[in-house]
């Protein structure tokens, strides 16, 4: 009972088409759809399930099929044993471009390999190849070793792959040259790294002056030190700021301190303590002694301020003196003023 409209007859995998039920019978979501070289028990059961949408008398599928050749489309309804036809469909086979061998040189881009083809192969007008990476495009990763640079020579060859990689380059590259092959100008001096250093080419050059060479520089052992500083050890592999050594510049680098000043400054220090503990001494004296005069002076003064020494009552007077005080008079006072009792052991 083959369907009114089916078409196309005919189609390729991933293609579409309508299908309509016999005798307007409508399917819906539970019913069985399946692909079978005939609608039996026995070609049922290893066929194509349908990939359908819709329901009712229509059908809609897209066919993705694993096996090509003419299929029945079978329909079981829901709740019953036998299967019925929609009718006869073929499906083409169909290539893929991931199913091409591309030639030496070229690769399917990622985008196109699930591209279908023209027929059940793939061929040179269904373009699903294109050229692998040339070595002037690839040389920044091929070459991308130091001691590896681009080989001009080998600008069109293409790499194995599509994008060119490290292992592309004996393919790509060539061997940079060092930099213990270049002679550094008057004013510099090769680097120390020079043995490990690679040019910018197959041949050092002018270029690579400042990757192989530095300005020379003086060493440490050619400068004296001040007389407060010593040369540090190793001084004949220590370099100055510049061509030539300064004191004021390359002290620092070049020298260290001799001990010598470190000596003098402790002397200093300790003299410098010893005057001011005098000194403290001095005035801690100053200030006790000074308090004990006072508190004497406290004592005595009232006494010897009201001491009138006149000539007619010096016998009273001194008479009158506290024990002690007159003994505290100056000599010559008592000489003078006293001379009878002084020297008679009055005082």
């Amino acid at each position: 009972h083959p369907p009114a409209g089916l078409a196309p007859a005919t189609l390729t995998n991933g293609e579409s088409t309508t299908l309509q039920l016999v005798d307007g019978e409508a399917l819906d979501i539970h019913d069985n759809v399946k692909f079978a070289k005939a609608c039996d028990h026995a070609s049922i059961a290893g066929s194509e399930v349908g990939p359908l949408s819709g329901g009712g008398t229509q059908l809609s599928m897209a066919v993705r099929f694993t096996k090509t050749g003419g299929f029945d489309v079978c329909y079981q309804k829901k709740g019953e044993n036998k299967w019925s036809s929609v009718g006869k469909l073929t499906v083409a086979p169909s290539g893929t471009c991931l199913d091409s061998v591309c030639p030496s040189g070229q690769h399917i881009p990622r985008d196109l390999e699930s591209k279908s083809c023209g027929g059940d192969s793939c061929s040179a007008s269904d373009e699903c190849c294109t050229a692998n990476q040339n070595c002037r495009n690839g040389a920044a990763v091929a070459c991308s070793a130091q001691s590896m640079v681009f080989n001009v020579a080998a600008a069109s060859r293409t790499c194995p792959e599509a994008d060119c990689v490290v292992g592309d380059a004996a393919l790509c590259c060539t061997a940079a040259d060092i930099c213990t092959n270049y002679r550094c100008p008057s004013g510099y001096e090769a680097r120390s790294e020079a043995s490990s250093t690679y040019c910018a080419g197959t041949k050092c050059t002018s270029v690579d002056l400042n990757s192989c060479c530095t300005t020379h520089r003086a060493k440490c052992i050619s400068m004296s030190c001040p007389s407060s500083m010593k040369a540090r050890e190793k001084a004949d592999t220590i370099l100055c700021s510049g061509p030539n050594c300064f004191a004021d510049v390359d002290k620092n680098s070049c020298c260290e301190d001799n001990g010598t000043a470190g000596f003098w400054w402790k002397i200093l220090a300790a003299v410098l303590a010893c005057l001011m503990l005098a000194l403290l001494a001095v005035v801690l004296g100053k200030l006790c002694c000074g308090r004990r005069d006072d508190d004497d002076q406290d004592e005595e003064l009232p006494e010897t301020q009201n001491l009138v020494l006149s000539k007619n009552d010096r016998m009273t007077q001194m008479a009158s003196l506290p024990p002690g005080v007159a003994a505290k008079l100056p000599p010559s006072v008592m000489q003078e003023a006293y001379p009878a009792m002084y020297y008679s052991g009055v005082q």
